[in-house]
């Protein structure tokens, strides 16, 4: 069993990172083909040969693959096959830890088949000056994608991540001709924050064929939609630091605040996504995804993020599939009341367990974030299940557990396996309380499979007082449990049992799901 995080990679001043796998030609003949000789030369913006801050990429647009350019003393010769090829150059060094210089500049070169030279000079790349509506926002970062793509949905990304401060000077050049709006897109991302309001400003713009030769853009208020974030808080001392990113961008600016609170957030046109990492007066922390989110120019929207009951979702992340021989899962057992992906970054003990025909097959003492398991390709029944235990510092979702049966066999391509959840959503108070000694209706949602045409074939739930040691059904009824609450400082934990019209089960376990008060 193996876990993963997602692939992410950050490169800072004159530092080139390049996310994506190598592939190889389909059906390699016998003979090798014939190589051709690949140099570049680069120039910086003294006119002398560039120097140690100089780093130089060449990727194969067809398949991603990369070709390092060793460029000492501002010149470097590398061997190529035939093909399409993206060159990039990055030139830049860092005066400070707010200010610096870098130039980045891209050079197409489709159907290279001869000994090619190509130079680099910085003195002919443009400026990139961008800029919001608020005069008293302060630029805090800017970053530079380029992605190299393929008909059959092969990405390679490569992107700067920068800090822009006082100073700072940034320049960005293409030249060759067009790789085609499906073959390249460029983006250029930036972020600006108020220090007086807390105001954030996301801006992206995009272009498809070449990178950017300069960019000059100020993003008036008409043109930016508005989305105010409630982040909630689950006791005093907590704090949070909230993401802002737009699609294909995967790192940049966040700054930490007391929760709870409300961040007004303006996002250019196009899809965006926020995480909020939450962490407790004690230190446990969680950490919530919402799914990328497509916002219009003149939109307002209000979001709460970070609210109880914490429990299993089935956000954008959130999946159960085979592939071949391999099984891949990913369930946040922490996603919020609105179901925002929520996952635990910090736990007392946490487990995950594949039974396959009712015989242990693979374990692991990490959560069910993602996980890849390779099995035989026979079908068979199994069972997956995942626990999270949090320590006493945790105010709710203290424990949880969930565990999904189905059946399964070998797959000629990636085949979603059958999933679903219970998510208890009430409307509770600051911290996650709900008025002790009163009555509280719980909704009750099935999602994923079961809430299919027909409805889930089985639906129990119980609630808990004494956290897990004893138990009472409790019926469901329009959607709705009704629950006693206990004395104040007292909890409700839940327990739910589910099943499919094929059989297949669900069952889920939230200690302390919510205290009262």
């Amino acid at each position: 069993m193996r876990s993963g995080s997602r692939r992410r990679t950050a490169a800072t001043a004159a530092s080139l990172a390049v996310l994506g796998s190598v592939l190889t030609a389909h059906g390699a003949a016998a003979d090798e083909p014939e190589l051709y000789e690949l140099t570049v030369a680069g120039v910086g913006l003294d006119g002398a040969p560039a120097g140690d801050d100089w780093n130089v990429v060449v990727q194969d647009a067809a398949t991603g693959e990369v070709h390092p350019v060793d460029d000492a003393a501002g010149t470097g010769t590398v061997l190529v096959p035939a093909g399409d090829y993206l060159v990039t150059s990055d030139l830049g060094w860092t005066g400070s830890e707010s200010a610096m210089d870098l130039t980045v500049q891209t050079h197409a070169l489709p159907d290279l088949a001869a000994d090619t030279a190509i130079t680099f000079d910085a003195r002919e790349a443009e400026e990139i000056d961008l800029s919001v509506f608020d005069g008293a926002a302060q630029q805090t970062t800017l970053t530079l994608v380029t992605v190299l793509t393929r008909g059959d949905g092969y990405t390679s990304t490569t992107f700067w991540n920068t800090f822009e401060g006082a100073g700072s000077t940034f320049r960005t050049q293409h030249t060759g001709p067009s790789l085609g709006d499906a073959g390249l897109r460029s983006i250029a991302a930036a972020s600006w924050l108020n220090p007086e309001t807390g105001t954030e400003y996301h801006t992206a713009y995009e272009r498809t064929g070449t990178f950017f030769t300069g960019l000059e853009e100020q993003a008036r208020r008409r043109d930016l939609a508005r989305l105010d974030l409630d982040q909630r808080a689950l006791g005093e001392g907590a704090r949070g630091r909230l993401r802002v990113l737009f699609e294909l961008v995967h790192d940049g600016h966040s700054v930490e605040r007391e929760l709870p609170g409300t961040t007004t957030v303006y996002l250019s046109p196009g899809r965006w996504s926020h995480t909020l990492d939450v962490t407790e007066a004690g230190g446990e922390s969680l950490e919530f995804e919402a799914p990328l989110t497509s916002y219009a120019a003149g939109e307002r929207h209000r979001v709460t993020v970070g609210a109880p009951v914490f429990g299993p979702g089935l956000g954008a992340r959130d999946g159960l599939s085979r592939e071949g021989d391999e099984i891949r899962a990913a369930v946040g057992l922490f996603s919020d009341g609105r179901g925002t992906h929520g996952a635990a970054r910090s736990w007392e003990s946490a487990s995950t367990v594949l039974r396959r025909d009712g015989e242990v097959y693979a374990t692991s003492d990490e959560p069910l974030n993602r996980v890849w398991i390779d099995v035989p390709p026979e079908e068979a029944a199994y069972e997956l299940t995942t626990t999270v235990r949090r320590d006493g510092a945790a105010s709710v979702s203290t424990e949880v557990t969930a565990a999904f049966t189905f059946t399964s066999g070998h797959t000629e391509e990636r085949t979603e396996l059958p999933l679903s959840v219970v998510r208890f959503t009430p409307r509770l108070g600051e911290g996650g309380t709900a008025p002790a000694g009163e009555r509280t209706r719980v909704p009750v949602a099935v999602r994923g499979t079961a809430a299919a045409e027909g409805g889930p074939s089985a639906l129990a739930v119980e609630v808990s007082y004494d956290r897990g040691g004893s138990w009472q059904r409790v019926p469901v009824r329009d959607g709705r449990v009704t629950v006693d609450n206990p004395a104040a400082g007292g909890t409700v934990s839940f327990r739910a049992h589910l099943a499919d019209r094929a059989g297949n089960t669900t069952d889920l376990t939230i200690l302390d799901a919510y205290r009262t008060a």
